[in-house]
């Protein structure tokens, strides 16, 4: 496995992208078990929200090979953190993950992921891409925002990771699914970790 730190001018952390957290095995078993779960995906919308800021749907209990991914995540959280200077993730209070998918049309408008009383003792989020090969999708890039200005537009490469401070505003760019076929969209398996 191979760690890129992203940085935007002057030089500030911002992303680590993780090159091959799972095996070529392992990531395509991700992809097939995600394809088959078509009946399982619910919208995800946000409660209080607009309806106008997101559009995609969300599995909340993934399939083994998808929690596969958190243990290897659990794994490099230290690191990780460390690279973004996020605060020492030595002890880790819990792991979320799920599975997110944005079909044609889909998007997350800028948002961060530890705003509000019940989500702000999280600390790192990441996110895993899954998609067929070759990619049968356009757009959906991930930006965020680095702190006092400036963004990375991160591309949903299948099988790469990409992990960013929970705090740092963020978004899904517009999804375009030319086949509309749902196991075409932008799958990945999306997670936080918390501090204790």
């Amino acid at each position: 496995m191979h760690l890129e730190t992203l940085t935007t001018p002057p030089g500030t952390p911002v992303v680590v992208r993780a090159h091959g957290l799972l095996s070529e095995q392992e990531q395509r078993a991700l992809a097939d078990d995600c394809f088959a779960l078509e009946q399982r995906f619910v919208d995800a919308s946000i409660s209080g929200a607009r309806e106008d800021w997101r559009s995609g749907s969300i599995v909340y209990d993934p399939p083994a090979s998808g929690l596969l991914v958190g243990e290897r995540v659990r794994a490099i959280a230290a690191e990780v953190a460390t690279r973004l200077g996020v605060a020492s993730l030595a002890t880790i209070a819990s792991l979320e993950c799920q599975l997110a998918l944005y079909g044609d049309g889909g998007f997350y408008k800028l948002h961060t992921d530890s705003r509000g009383p019940d989500v702000e003792r999280r600390v790192l989020s990441y996110v895993h891409y899954v998609s067929r090969r070759p990619r049968p999708f356009e757009g959906g890039a991930l930006r965020v925002v680095a702190p006092g200005g400036g963004a990375l537009e991160i591309d949903p490469e299948d099988g790469t990771t990409v992990f960013f401070p929970s705090e740092l505003e963020h978004e899904v760019l517009p999804v375009r699914v030319p086949s509309g076929a749902f196991a075409d969209g932008r799958f990945a398996m999306t997670g936080w970790i918390w501090r204790p």
